[in-house]
């Protein structure tokens, strides 16, 4: 440390020192804003009394800025919870200021903010600049200056203002920081007071079991429960939150109002009432000494609180459920949009897409902060709800309090000839309870899956725990019969050698007494792929994969508020498909959705995006106090309604967290991720990794590793700054990575215009950087966002089918060549040379390994056919099914 620095450190908050400055104020150096257009809006000066004196004038339309660098500091003393703090006066509150940390000597690409930009207040205030974000490499790093970051408020000219700094100075980490930390931030940061909302709509999930488990079990008796139930129709409640808690209806003896009755399951019937409905009706049973009860609804519209004699027992959701917080003058960006939170909901969410506005506005609270929960598709629920502790012997009552969305679609891919486009409200489905006498099992386990074996097998294993008297545990299906021993505790485990495929395989379990008898049963039932991560390379059933992705459809960003049909949909997996991509990243993606892109050999990332927000007040309410069960919630929801598809490849729990605007919230966010994590783990245990998405913030903003199994990244990034950052996000996290946005420009008027601009220099560069991503370690695909207008002609696409297909053509004198361009076998390869009216030749082969081909004859006659096209058929990763249809006048070597 030098000498002449003045550095206060205490354990606690120290009184002010006038004119104290870290480091020294005489050797301060200045970085202005270097747009060449307001280099001196900013004129620092520091007086003999070491106060530090900035006049800014503002400019028109102008992004004024300047930083100060401090100097070289030891940071790591201060953590983790260690803090600047400025003491400093503005006449006129024009200006931001935040912290960070850099290489002056690699200034732009080293550069790290530490916080949130905060607006500061007319007068003397002193805030706090806390270091727990610092970056392993900026800690004791020699290189890295401390800088104070200045900021106009942009947008038109707000006059003058003279900022003066008196005091600078450290304070170290003391018991309580983070509470500390909470409390300085709500403060200098305005965090806003929202209502505690999320207690109204949280989810009830721990009574579930797995339907499979006991559908299916010989030994369990099944009660219907279908027939006459009052039914009562009492408006919609978003909104009343007394009524969304009050549970009175629910209990016994307790009427419904206006009721009237009707037989479940019900038609569907639509343009019902949006809002919520209850449901009752009274059953008698005989229930076992020593046995379970379960509860199952097949069917409903759209999610569904269940009671039992008046006590909750669980959430049903038939649908996707997004909760979106609504702000005053805001909503999922950051733009100010000038209207109340009222105002900003109907227009963010309704009439910006097209929708007409379903509620009743009077009954609308008059408030700046508003929650919307927004329920669209249709998906299956496939969970009973153990009951047992909550019936009783003789007369029992079921309640249901039913809510149907009135929105119709909003952010997803929209299907006018979908169930949830037709406002149908109800129940769908039987209604039935299962009784099983004194169950055998005490446990069964998420069957786990071992590495796939070399042969294209892996060893899944069942195991659990019997009750004493288990003479024996046998799991039966699939031509296989496996009996074991329970231990003396009862635990027992059966592996099973099995086929990595896309087959869902089923097994009876047995339990079975000393003569061989069975007396108890259960189904297990799971997905026959494996995903593996292996030295942070992705395998799929065995083979490598390298994903070539691309982003579900530019109708999900921008044209929300048009009908997608079910026959445009499957038009553009087809597209998809044919252009050669492997995985789809989709938002709202139905489980019929998932099995179309099976058939079609391309596998799949549903995306939840409650944390798809460019401010974390809006995914996460109450800064200082998140409800974190409420938010991750339809994480949970969305690993239940769709686990039991096998071409998923990762969940993504979020998509482009960016960060609020005046205030640091990276903390909250990391325990949202980890939180979303846990919900999806535990909800699908088995296989599947997390991802999330940063926005080209590494190595100058924030950047999320929290939460993940695999470490989402979207870049937009262009060739110079791209070379060095996958190797370097690697290098820092030792995580597999994934792109799941990439491309050139942020959007798609820049991305079309940049192509249009030099359209060879853009393929070009596409395929310098989709080089570098795979060549860079631990980086297993990305999924390309078409910002380019490479979709909408002819070189477009074939472009991006030379560069996605996993093989390669080309035409050599009397054959055409077929080689291996991706990194798994592929198998079962056909090919056929076919006329308008005759198959001219054709080759098969059993396997191609990468890099290698094959060739198929091309006749010199047959040059002369119009119309003739290659049809190209094979399978890769065991159960992706592929076929192509190329024009042969298009391949290259026959244009």
């Amino acid at each position: 440390m030098k000498a002449n620095w003045t550095i206060f450190m205490t354990m606690g908050l120290c009184a002010a020192v006038s004119a104290t400055q870290i480091g020294n104020p005489e050797k301060y150096t200045f970085r202005a804003s270097d747009n060449g257009s307001d280099v001196k809006a900013f004129v620092p000066a520091v007086g003999k009394d070491q106060v530090l004196t900035c006049n800014f004038t503002d400019q028109s339309d102008a992004d004024n800025y300047m930083f100060v660098d401090f100097g070289s500091f030891p940071l790591a003393e201060y953590l983790p919870g260690g803090y600047l703090e400025v003491d400093s006066e503005i006449d006129n509150p024009i200006l931001r200021m935040s912290l960070c940390v850099a290489d002056p000597a690699r200034f732009w690409p080293t550069r790290v903010v530490l916080n949130g930009e905060m607006p500061l207040k007319a007068g003397r205030s002193k805030v706090r600049f806390y270091l727990d974000e610092l970056p392993d490499k900026a800690k004791d790093n020699p290189k890295y200056h401390l800088f104070l970051f200045l900021h106009d408020m942009g947008g038109k000219s707000r006059g003058k203002a003279t900022l003066r700094v008196f005091n600078t100075r450290f304070v170290k980490s003391a018991p309580g920081w983070e509470k500390e930390k909470s409390d300085a931030y709500r403060a200098q940061y305005n965090w806003r007071k929202f209502p505690e909302l999320g207690k109204y709509y949280r989810g009830k999930y721990d009574r579930l079991v797995p339907a499979a488990a006991v559908t299916g079990n010989p030994f369990v008796e099944t009660i219907s429960l279908n027939g006459e139930f009052d039914k009562s129709y009492v408006g919609d409640l978003t909104w009343n939150y007394g009524r969304l808690l009050n549970d009175t209806p629910a209990r016994p003896g307790s009427p419904l109002e206006r009721a009237k009755k009707v037989q479940v399951p019900e038609p569907e019937t639509p343009d019902q009432p949006g809002g919520h409905y209850w449901y009752k009706r009274d059953f008698d049973l005989r229930k076992p000494a020593s046995g379970r009860v379960y509860l199952q609804i097949k069917d409903l519209a759209d999610t569904a609180e269940l009671y039992i004699n008046g006590e909750r027992a669980g959430t049903l959701t038939c649908a996707r459920r997004r909760n979106d917080w609504i702000l005053t003058n805001s909503s999922r960006q950051t733009h100010l949009w000038g209207k109340p939170a009222r105002e900003m909901m109907k227009f963010q969410h309704f009439e910006r897409c097209g929708i007409a506005f379903p509620f009743n506005e009077k009954a609308i609270p008059d408030e700046d902060v508003l929650l919307l929960p927004i329920l669209t598709g249709k998906y299956p629920w496939n969970y009973v709800y153990d009951i047992t502790d909550l019936v009783k012997d003789g007369r029992n009552t079921l309640a249901v309090r039913l809510y149907n969305n009135p929105v119709r679609g909003y952010w997803i891919f929209r299907n006018g000839e979908a169930r949830h486009h037709k406002g149908v409200a109800g129940i769908f489905g039987d209604v039935n309870l299962y009784v099983e006498p004194a169950s055998a099992f005490l446990a069964l386990n998420p069957v786990a899956a071992g590495k796939v074996a070399e042969d294209g097998t892996v060893v899944r294993t069942i195991s659990g725990k019997v009750r004493p008297g288990t003479a024996a545990v046998s799991a039966d299906g699939h031509g296989l019969r496996v009996d074991v021993v329970p231990d003396r505790e009862g635990k027992f485990s059966i592996p099973l050698t099995l086929p990595a495929n896309f087959d869902r395989y089923r097994f009876s379990v047995n339990a079975k007494d000393k003569a061989g008898r069975v007396f108890d049963a259960q189904n297990v039932e799971f997905n026959g792929s494996v995903i593996e991560f292996r030295n942070d390379k992705l395998f799929v059933n065995g083979d490598p994969f390298q994903i070539r992705g691309v982003n579900g459809d530019l109708g999900i960003e921008w044209e929300n508020d048009r009908t997608q049909t079910r026959r445009r949909w499957l038009n553009r997996l087809a597209f998809f498909k044919n252009l050669g991509f492997n995985a789809l990243r989709l938002e709202g993606c139905t489980a019929e959705q998932i099995e179309d892109a099976l058939q079609a050999g391309i596998m799949v990332v549903p995306v939840y995006a409650s944390g798809s927000c460019n401010t974390t007040e809006v995914a996460l309410g109450n800064l200082d106090k998140p409800d974190f069960q409420f938010i991750t919630d339809p994480h949970e929801e969305m690993a239940r309604q769709l686990n039991h598809c096998p071409n998923i490849l990762f969940w993504n729990s979020g998509n482009e967290n960016h960060p609020t605007a005046g205030y640091n919230d990276k903390v909250l966010m990391d325990r949202y991720l980890t939180v979303a994590r846990e919900r999806l783990r535990g909800a699908d245990p088995d296989r599947r990794p997390v991802t999330y998405a940063n926005l080209d913030t590494f190595g100058n903003f924030w950047f999320f590793t929290a939460g993940q199994d695999v470490l989402g990244y979207n870049s937009y990034q262009f060739i110079p700054e791209f070379k060095t950052l996958a190797a370097n996000i690697y290098q820092r996290t030792k995580m597999p990575i994934v792109f799941c946005e990439w491309g050139f420009t942020e959007n798609q008027t820049k991305g079309t215009r940049y192509r249009n601009e030099n359209v060879e220099k853009w393929e070009k560069e596409m395929r310098e950087k989709l080089s570098l991503m795979r060549q860079c370690p631990g980086v297993v695909g990305g999924f390309l966002f078409p910002h380019h207008g490479e979709l909408e002609d002819v070189r477009g696409r074939e472009f991006l089918q030379e560069i996605m297909a996993p093989f390669k053509l080309t035409c050599e004198n009397d054959s055409i060549k077929f080689e291996n361009q991706d990194v798994a076998p592929l198998r079962k390869v056909s090919l056929q040379l076919v006329s308008p009216d005759n198959v001219i030749s054709s080759e098969w082969a059993d396997e191609l390994k990468p890099g290698r081909s094959m060739r198929i004859a091309f006749p010199a006659d047959a040059k002369k056919i119009d119309a003739l096209r290659l049809e190209i058929r094979f399978e890769t990763h065991r159960g992706l099914n592929h076929s192509y249809t190329k024009m042969v006048n298009r391949i290259p070597g026959n244009r």
